[in-house]
């Protein structure tokens, strides 16, 4: 490998510009040129993130995953760290997924129905927005309760993208997540009640400080063992639930419901017999 004598930093300049450079660019001469830089590396102090720990994601053709740290250390997984790279004072770790780009293609190709693509030639659109468009009614993004997840509601919010934030151990938290525009706040019942916690007057107060302060935001309570504790939830005014496929079963089921749906069932063979509704 063969470098210069001279190794800037990335908060360095390279030098001025020629009066030759000047006259074929059409730029005043001396102004200051700056050193070649990654195209993902130069949006980081673009968007101010400089900051220990901060961490940036760029999705494209390429999903990079760039962290800023005042720590040097060979971990395993990461495409390589260098201090002074991006920031300077910084060790800056990146890793990420080559050929996104690629994938999307080939999602598209092989698993879009082919409803959709004629769709997307109706209305005169390419097959990528209109699977956007698709995703954008209910779909909602999941992210935790922290400093960082709050900045991107923040911003996926001003992109109108709705977000779900999760993780919600107090109704302080609840009410912040709202604030930076949440449009769900999931608080974990009964990782709360294994803790000694009450789960369920954590939702409600929840409900009742989003009641009184006029909040939007919905309570979207998760994290149940069992059928009692989604009960207790609704009773608090939760506006919906997340649960498991067993809990469902032990909701909808009761033995006098599956009598009575034994009874129908024999009201009707004693006066049509075998047949179905389909053979009417």
């Amino acid at each position: 490998t063969k470098l210069s004598e001279n190794v800037l930093g990335m908060d360095q300049i390279a030098g001025h510009l020629s009066a030759r450079g000047a006259e074929l660019t059409g730029l005043p001469e001396g102004i200051s040129v700056a050193l070649p830089m990654i195209d993902a590396h130069a949006a980081m102090p673009a968007l101010n993130i400089t900051g220990d720990g901060d961490l940036m994601m760029i999705v494209g053709t390429s999903t990079c995953h760039i962290l800023n740290s005042s720590q040097g250390k060979n971990v395993e997984g990461i495409c390589g760290y260098v201090k002074d790279g991006v920031i300077p004072g910084c060790y800056t770790y990146e890793a990420g997924q080559a050929a996104v780009g690629d994938s999307f293609d080939w999602f598209v190709k092989n698993c879009v129905p082919a409803s959709y693509t004629e769709e997307a030639n109706e209305k005169g659109i390419n097959i990528h927005k209109l699977l956007r468009e698709k995703a954008g009614g209910e779909f909602y993004l999941k992210i935790p309760i922290c400093e960082e997840g709050l900045k991107a509601t923040m911003m996926l919010k001003k992109l109108g993208i709705k977000v779900t934030m999760t993780a919600i151990i107090t109704p302080a938290q609840a009410l912040i997540a709202a604030r930076a525009g949440a449009d769900f706040v999931a608080p974990y019942v009964n990782r709360l009640d294994n803790i000694l916690s009450d789960g369920t007057r954590v939702v409600t107060e929840i409900v009742e400080e989003f009641r009184l302060h006029g909040i939007r935001a919905q309570v979207l309570a998760a994290s149940f063992k069992n059928a009692e504790q989604v009960h207790k939830c609704a009773l608090a005014g939760c506006h919906s639930a997340t649960v498991t496929a067993e809990i469902m079963k032990v909701l909808i089921s009761h033995p006098m419901t599956d009598a009575a749906i034994e009874g129908f069932r024999k009201d009707w063979c004693e006066v049509y017999g075998d047949k179905k509704i389909s053979d009417f």
